[in-house]
């Protein structure tokens, strides 16, 4: 019931809605699909009065359908947590599970789009996003039945903006890391790869680029990969690697030279640069993104052809907005799981709703540390003083049992194991000019009225 009300919501907005998943759940889990941000789909049989069936369009970087069959499993890593309205069940957008099909767009956009459900998943590509205008719209038209409304869910770092503000990645490492997630290392034959004093073993297997980076050199530090993220660094490996294995553009055979890496990246540099030229692209939004959004206004107030579903697990959406819509004090936020963020989230959350003439403080630029949850200035995803305590941290007494263990949260590992998430999957309606709306819970739990301030 209360899945199909946030559908509703999604179709009766007239222009844009923003929904802030819950990253604290996603990360519990593993980051998979499962308890990733919320897709209300409709299938074609739905059979459900007063719900009117429109098509859902994805669009993110993470959802990874590049891992093949098992891509869309509630078990797989990614961020698509497609949900079916009339049971409340997960839905597995694998290709060959529930009608979905597998297509590549352009040259590395990838879809899974289903006869069964009205429903289309597109691992979204932002070089392709911020090369070509008509990227998003030409996708919605390709599938969109005619006399059909859509509803376009967006995600924002990686898809139509290019950068991201909470992992602190500019424009060159956001195109590094799209190409390396592209790049496949196939080895021809068994062999040690040495790098800077160590040594790494690789069988026959395909590896995309990225993970070869992230798991071998990196040894799964996302602040160690963000270092390697730099162009000379990636050429200097690329020359490395391409001695022993092919490497080749995902779903394509051909080999990829060092010539061509080097001019592709300068291509999508110069493809960032020129729309930067733009003074409403000065953040980095590509022009596909306008031009989505121009397609979906047509008919006019009250008569367009869908509606917009900005869903992110930042905080930061409202940067989006301001050269999106005229007035942003007019857009409905919903917030995922609000009560389980951390303070420091909760306060960036709300902070983001002043105005443009409040001070904004250094606090504001501070993240939250993923380890111990404390607000940190700086790059990476943890803070110093957790990243020199490293991953067993310090002696701690658990505030729950009272307990003795080694780590970093307030919570022993036993007692973090039993905090659950993801068991009320509530969402908080909040509006930005601070005037309560109603929360509505997906665990049939009472709901409860929040503000921005709360």
């Amino acid at each position: 019931e209360q899945l199909q009300h946030y559908y509703k919501i999604c179709c009766t907005v007239d222009d844009i809605i923003v929904t802030t998943s819950c990253f604290a759940a996603w990360h519990k889990r593993k980051l998979t699909n499962g308890n990733a941000k919320i897709i209300p789909v409709v299938p074609n049989d739905a059979g459900l009065d007063d719900v009117e069936p429109r098509r859902v369009f994805f669009f993110d970087d993470n959802v990874n359908l590049r891992l093949g069959s098992s891509a869309g499993t509630a078990d797989a890593p990614g961020d698509c947590n497609l949900r079916c309205i009339k049971s409340g069940d997960f839905v597995d957008f694998s290709a060959g599970c529930n009608g979905f099909q597998r297509e590549r767009i352009y040259e590395h956009t990838l879809v899974h789009h289903s006869s069964e459900y009205r429903c289309v998943v597109v691992q979204a590509n932002i070089l392709e996003a911020m090369a070509l205008e008509d990227y998003f719209s030409g996708i919605m038209q390709r599938y969109t039945h005619p006399g059909e409304k859509v509803i376009v869910v967006m995600d924002v770092n990686g898809t139509i903006l290019c950068g991201d503000s909470t992992m602190r990645l500019g424009p060159s490492k956001i195109i590094l890391e799209a190409m390396c997630t592209l790049l496949e290392l196939r080895p021809s034959k068994a062999f040690v790869f040495e790098w800077k004093g160590s040594e790494v073993s690789l069988g026959l297997e395909h590896i995309s680029f990225k993970d070869f980076l992230l798991a071998h050199l990196a040894n799964k530090s996302r602040d160690v990969f963000n270092d390697i993220l730099d162009v000379d660094i990636v050429v200097e490996l690329f020359k490395q690697l391409q001695v022993d294995a092919l490497l080749a553009w995902s779903e394509h055979d051909e080999r990829v030279s060092l010539d061509e890496f080097r001019n592709t990246y300068a291509k999508y540099m110069a493809v960032f640069t020129q729309q930067s030229d733009d003074d409403r692209n000065g953040q980095g939004l590509t022009k596909s993104w306008f031009k989505c959004l121009s397609i979906l206004r047509e008919g006019g107030k009250g008569n367009r052809v869908g509606s917009v579903v900005i869903n992110s697990f930042g905080t930061d959406t409202q940067a989006v907005l301001k050269r999106s819509v005229p007035d942003v004090q007019r857009i409905f936020h919903v917030a995922v799981n609000f009560e389980m963020w951390s303070k420091f989230d909760q306060k960036r959350y709300t902070e983001q709703f002043k105005d443009d003439d409040d001070d904004k403080s250094a606090e504001t630029l501070q993240k939250t540390c993923r380890a111990c949850d404390d607000p940190y200035s700086g790059f990476g995803q943890t803070c110093s003083k957790c990243r020199k305590l490293g991953h067993r941290g310090s002696v701690l007494q658990c505030s729950k049992c009272l307990g003795f263990f080694s780590g970093v949260r307030p919570l022993c590992p036993e007692c973090w194991k039993s905090f659950d998430p993801t068991a009320s999957q509530e969402l908080a309606m909040m509006m930005p000019d601070n005037s309560t709306k109603r929360a509505t819970t997906f665990d049939g739990s009472a709901p409860v009225a929040r503000t921005p301030s709360q």
